[in-house]
C-alpha cells in the first residue's frame, strides 16, 4: 500500500467523525466524494453533444456505495441520491479534490426567491488533502453521490462547483429543506486536518 494512501485512511475517518456529529439546526458540512472516471455508457445516459454537464437522477437511491470504492460511513446511502458529472467536450476537464470530494455545496431559492447556500465546505490544512485532482477526459463520466434534503419548502435547487479557477453552477433540480437551512454556520471547526471557519467558496 502506498504511503500516500496509508496517509489518508485516518483523514477519510476524521473528516466522517466531524461530518456525524453535526446537526441539521442551519447549514450543513458538505463532503462530495466521487467514484472513478468510466467512459460514458450511452445505454444507461444518452449524452448531449459539446457540453460538461451534471445529469441528475433524484428518484434514484445511491445504494452499496461502499462496492463502488466510496469510503463514507457517516450516513446512509440511501439518504443520497446519484448525479453524474459528464464531459462531451474535446478537452479534458480538471477539478480539483480535497481528499477525493468535489469542493462543491448545495444552494437553494429561498423565501425571497434568492439563491442561498445550505451547505459550507470546510478546507484542509495537509498538503496530501490536495495531491489528487479530477481529469475527466473527453467521453467519461464521473458518478457523485448527492445528500438528499427534505423540508417544508419545496424549492429549486443547484450544485455550485468549485474546480479551483472557477465557479461551475449545475442545472436546477427540484428538492425540499427547512428554511433554517438557509442560517449561515458562524462557527469554526477545529481539528487535526480539517479547521476553520465555514467557506461558500467564494473567496477562492
Amino acid at each position: 500500500m502506498k504511503l500516500s494512501t496509508l496517509l489518508l485512511i485516518p483523514f477519510f475517518i476524521l473528516s466522517n467523525f466531524i461530518l456525524a456529529q453535526e446537526k441539521p439546526n442551519g447549514n450543513m458540512r458538505a463532503w462530495y466524494e466521487i467514484g472513478n472516471e468510466e467512459k460514458i455508457d450511452a445505454s444507461k445516459i444518452k449524452p448531449r453533444p459539446n457540453e460538461l454537464y451534471f445529469q441528475f437522477n433524484v428518484n434514484e437511491k445511491a445504494k452499496n456505495l461502499e462496492s463502488l470504492g466510496f469510503g463514507w460511513t457517516d450516513d446512509n446511502p440511501e439518504n443520497h441520491f446519484i448525479a453524474h458529472l459528464i464531459n462531451t467536450t474535446d478537452s479534458t476537464f480538471n477539478a480539483k479534490l480535497q481528499d477525493g470530494s468535489l469542493l462543491m455545496i448545495q444552494e437553494a431559492m429561498n423565501e425571497k426567491g434568492r439563491w442561498s447556500p445550505i451547505e459550507y465546505w470546510v478546507t484542509s490544512g495537509c498538503g496530501n488533502s490536495y495531491f489528487r485532482s479530477l481529469n475527466l477526459e473527453p467521453g467519461h463520466q464521473v458518478m457523485i453521490p448527492i445528500k438528499k434534503y427534505h423540508g417544508s419548502l419545496k424549492t429549486k435547487m443547484r450544485l455550485k462547483l468549485q474546480t479551483g479557477k472557477e465557479i461551475i453552477y449545475s442545472e436546477i433540480f427540484e428538492g425540499s429543506v427547512e428554511p433554517r437551512q438557509f442560517r449561515r454556520s458562524t462557527s469554526t471547526v477545529h481539528g487535526i486536518l480539517y479547521h476553520g471557519p465555514a467557506n461558500y467558496l467564494e473567496d477562492w
